[in-house]
């Protein structure tokens, strides 16, 4: 189970490393409609933080000026009522700065200020293609999308050519087009208002004249927003850097009928070029996307196809596709290629159309991502399609999936004129063939099916049931579920096309591992056009899996209607969690299984609670227990970098949680390895909430450390780090020492209406060690903007009273005990208690009443040896246990003949049961066996005694 463990936490490890965004730069979006709380001369809190935090910083608008101005100034009859939407993309702006501050971590304190509606890094797109030499003129995708029965209708109903004269402007935001190129003559946009001779008799495609007043000079062939040969950044001439664009144009549009190359699925659909990739024809990332979406949709574009994406999901971005659709334009973009269950973005947002990848059997291909936020398919396997110099290849990858389904798109534009972004992206999943059968292991994953631009040309019946909403919650109404939880599903379920009869549903587990299903089918009844249905509790399940931890589990569900409407649909949750929250009293708090409080996932601090108290926001962005000898740490504190945490600790008993009228009761167990950096040591963490009105504010938790590094003998520094946030971006905050108390606290120095927060050290307290951090750095302290180094580590784990208060900045501290001397297999306790209150007074208050009162719910403090001595417990199985177990004692030679006892204690210290007590005639190996049935799940320690002296002790797990 230990290594099981390991592999899991070190695959986690990797995801959560993995960062893909800009350094130095933040995207910001203000609640007001001017830039002023962003001025560095401006009084308001935001900027002063900022000026104290990061320094020197510039910022703009991050969408460029002159299309700001073109969008305000936009009379689209779909944006009459659309001043919000345009007042929105004007209150977004880009932060640049040169400190040494992780992105991701700056964007999370910067969205706790009132002025701020959101803050995220500048995060990298890039593009979504395989490369692949082999040259075949052959073009499948035709075959599986049924565009050759398509034109052939057209053809024979004579309605083609009236559907080519309706004309179909599909933005190409990309790497930029080869117009030379032989298959796109005549089917490239072309701007005439920046075409023609001006009143001078000059060229208005060159003229350096803004002719048609849209803010871009000469742009009369689309736009560069990348150049790397003009001195503002951007040109009128969107000419390929990476050949990706231009095969992503000839999917959708290369020339029918020219007795040359290949046939693109739109026939004479114009492209519009938008560069936003760079000049290098080696080049992957794309930049400035958002001014290349909305460009597009300013210049009219019907569909504008994104062949790109990234795995960070950005409100920003999703602020700019809103203001496109507001325009008239339907997103399409690339799932991604990472063969993985998650989301890529912008595919996944709201209104887009995502697409994934299908081979030339309709199956899935091997590369490409599948999700819930998929919603249709198509082939991007093997797509012929042009390259530069009048080149063809065949590429893989969704990159080249989107287009396809972009082309489908144009035509069902050219069918239904008057339709809406949001109703051809509906009629586009809706006329799809189903494939959920030929792809088992992707049930509802994959969209609605393959686009098929013949039914999308002949359905006349469009139907689309969409899943608005949906819950998952367990018996008690949480959103936690553990082993033998019953889980509701809530469904809220919306017909967004035309009316469906007797529809029902089918529940089943994707893989059929984790679950009981106790109701797996509804009937769902009828459901009118555009009619929204709430069903609670419409399906049950049981978590039937005990040693599946952070387990994503997924769900298919099956539409059926009377008319044989069917559709799947996923969705998937996660069971057995490794972090929990206590509510019991006036604290709201998260702890994980491997020594992390507040998040189970820093920096983006969306997994937990983090610390709350009486109902307020996260006073807490970050805590951390921490441990270490000369020369070795091991911790779960933010890294060196700053945007991640070290992981050096592995759980082994993930934290379970037991309630009773006194108190909630938290116990997990989590190890790190030993090696050159890192100490070997075993750390049983024990959490106890108390409903005592005298202790309402207050967390114990205590940490039992147990030393199985033979390497060091003495100077042991274990505590805590906690980077507090008391009101907005921990701004005006201070830490500082009590020496009276053994307590660190955090005060928000300037607003006296804020909770004041301490962590107390209850154990050790004369070898207490405290040092108070300024975040940014300044005033001879280290800053942890930048990371937080081993160095820095230690030096705040173990110089004493180093410096007892923090300036009023963002702040925050260590707090430890050390150093302790252990031999190897001895055991230590260190405990604190995490406090809040409404003022000072009461803090000292609740201080006091902790230190009085914790033995009796935490016991007292363990130090003792755990062999080998004598006699000493070899093992303890299963453990953790249900029922039966069994103890393996090792008597050593001549150690026999003495009188031994053997016992199990709850963790409080309270004897429980008397295993064995008498003489041990024999040396070697002995077992025992008891049962814990009658006892309560919780964590016990087994205990072996000659006389008074303890020989060896364990810890026992219990669990049902």
């Amino acid at each position: 189970m230990k290594y099981l463990l390991l592999f899991l936490f070190l695959l986690l490890n990797f995801a959560y490393a993995f960062t893909e965004y800009k350094p130095g730069r933040i995207i910001i979006k203000l609640k007001s409609q001017h830039s002023s709380a962003l001025s560095n001369t401006s009084t308001s809190e935001l900027s002063a933080y900022l000026n104290k935090s990061i320094g020197d910083y510039s910022y703009k608008n991050l969408i460029s000026d002159k299309l700001l101005a073109n969008h305000r100034n936009n009379t689209n009859s779909l944006f009459a009522a659309g001043s919000s939407v345009k007042n929105n993309l004007s209150r977004i702006y880009l932060i640049e700065f040169s400190a040494n501050i992780d992105a991701e971590m700056l964007s999370k304190k910067l969205s706790s200020f009132g002025d701020v509606e959101y803050a995220e890094p500048d995060y990298i797109r890039s593009i979504n293609y395989i490369p692949n030499d082999t040259l075949l003129y052959e073009q499948d995708y035709l075959v599986n999308t049924e565009t050759y029965e398509a034109w052939a209708y057209l053809e024979d109903s004579g309605l083609l050519e009236d559907y080519l004269s309706r004309d179909i402007l599909v933005g190409i935001v990309d790497t930029g087009i080869d117009r030379d190129h032989i298959e796109f003559k005549d089917v490239l946009y072309q701007n005439t208002g920046e075409m023609g001779t001006d009143d001078n008799g000059n060229d208005k495609t060159s003229n350096g004249i803004d002719d048609d007043s849209n803010g871009f000079v000469d742009d009369w062939q689309g736009w560069d927003f990348v150049s790397g040969t003009s001195e503002s950044g951007e040109d009128n001439d969107p000419s390929p850097g990476h050949p990706h664009g231009t095969h992503v144009g000839g999917v959708i549009s290369a020339i029918n009928n020219n007795i040359a190359g290949i046939a693109g699925i739109g026939i004479n659909m114009k492209l519009l070029p938008v560069k936003i990739g760079f000049d290098s024809q080696f080049s992957t990332s794309v930049a400035n996307s958002y001014d290349g979406i909305l460009y597009a949709a300013m210049r009219g574009a019907d569909i504008i196809n994104c062949s790109w994406g990234g795995s960070n999901a950005s409100k920003a971005e999703q602020d700019v596709i809103k203001a496109a659709m507001s325009l008239g334009s339907l997103v399409i973009a690339a799932a991604g290629n990472d063969a993985s269950h998650r989301p890529q973005h912008p595919a996944s947002i709201d209104g887009v159309i995502s697409v994934a990848a299908s081979d030339y059997t309709d199956k899935y291909a091997s590369f490409t991502n599948y999700d819930e936020s998929v919603d249709v398919s198509a082939p991007g396997f093997m797509v012929l399609s042009t390259v530069p110099n009048n080149g063809y290849a065949k590429w893989n990858g969704t990159s080249m999936a989107s287009p396809v389904a972009a082309a489908v798109a144009g035509w069902l534009k050219r069918r239904f004129r008057d339709k809406s972004p949001e109703d051809l992206g509906d009629m586009l999943q809706s006329s799809t063939r189903r494939i959920d059968f030929l792809n088992s292991y992707r049930p509802g994953l994959m969209g609605t099916g393959v686009v098929s631009t013949f039914k999308a040309l002949t359905d006349s019946n469009f139907q689309l049931l969409k899943i608005q909403d949906h819950s998952f919650l367990n018996q008690f109404g949480e959103d936690i579920f553990r082993f033998g939880d019953t889980i509701n599903l809530n469904l809220s379920i919306k017909n967004q096309l035309d009316p469906l009869q007797g529809v029902t549903l089918l529940s089943y587990e994707t893989f059929m591992e984790y679950l009981d299903i106790l109701d797996d089918n509804s009937k769902l009844g009828d459901f009118s056009e555009n009619e929204t249905k709430y069903f609670a509790n419409t399906l049950k399940f049981v978590v039937k899996e005990e040693d599946a931890y952070d387990r994503l589990v997924t769900i298919t569900l099956v539409f059926n209607a009377e008319d044989g409407y069917k559709e799947y649909k996923s969705l998937s949750f996660i069971i057995n969690p490794t972090y929990l929250t206590f509510n019991r009293n006036d604290i709201m708090a998260t702890f994980n299984s491997r020594g992390n409080i507040a998040y189970n996932d820093y920096s983006a601090n969306t997994q937990g609670v983090g610390f709350e108290y009486k109902g307020s926001s996260s006073l807490l962005f970050e805590g951390a227990f921490m441990a270490a000898v000369p020369g070795k740490l091991s911790d779960v504190a933010r890294n060196s970098i700053g945007n991640s945490q070290n992981r050096s600790f592995t759980p082994q008993v993930v934290l379970n949680k037991n309630e009773n009228a006194e108190f909630s009761e938290g116990n997990a167990s989590f190890y790190s390895e030993s090696d050159s950096l890192t100490l070997g040591i075993d750390v049983i963490q024990h959490i106890i909430q108390p409903t005592d009105p005298s202790l309402k504010n207050v967390i114990f938790c205590s940490y039992d450390i147990i030393n199985k590094d033979s390497a060091f003998t003495d100077s042991l520094f274990a505590g805590i780090f906690m980077d507090w946030d008391i009101g907005s971006g921990g701004q005006n905050n201070q830490t500082r020492y009590s020496d009276i108390y053994s307590a660190a606290i955090a005060e928000n120095m300037e607003d006296p209406e804020l909770p004041i927060c301490a962590a107390v050290l209850l154990d050790q307290t004369d070898k207490a060690n405290f040092y108070a951090i300024n975040n940014p750095g300044g005033d001879s302290t280290f800053s942890i903007y930048d990371g937080f180094s081993r160095v820095e580590k230690w030096y705040a784990l173990s110089s004493g009273i180093e410096r007892e208060k923090s300036d009023t900045l963002d702040a925050s501290f260590v707090l430890s005990a050390g150093p302790i001397t252990m031999k190897e297999l001895d055991t230590v306790r260190v405990s604190f208690a995490y406090i809040a209150a409404e003022s000072m007074e009461s803090l000292e208050e609740s201080i006091k009443n902790a230190k009085n009162k914790y033995t009796q719910y935490l016991g007292d403090n363990i130090y003792y040896n755990r062999g080998p001595a004598e006699a000493y417990i070899q093992s303890i199985f299963p453990n953790p246990v249900s029922d039966k177990a069994t103890i393996d004692i090792f008597v050593k030679s001549g150690a026999e003949n003495n009188d031994y006892s053997l016992s199990i204690y709850d963790y409080n210290g309270r004897k429980i049961i008397d295993i064995f007590d008498g003489n041990i005639k024999l040396s070697g190996l002995h077992r025992f066996n008891f049962n814990m049935q009658n006892y309560s799940q919780g964590t016990y320690i087994v205990q072996l005694n000659n006389n008074e002296e303890i020989l060896s002790s364990e810890i026992l797990q219990v669990m049902r």
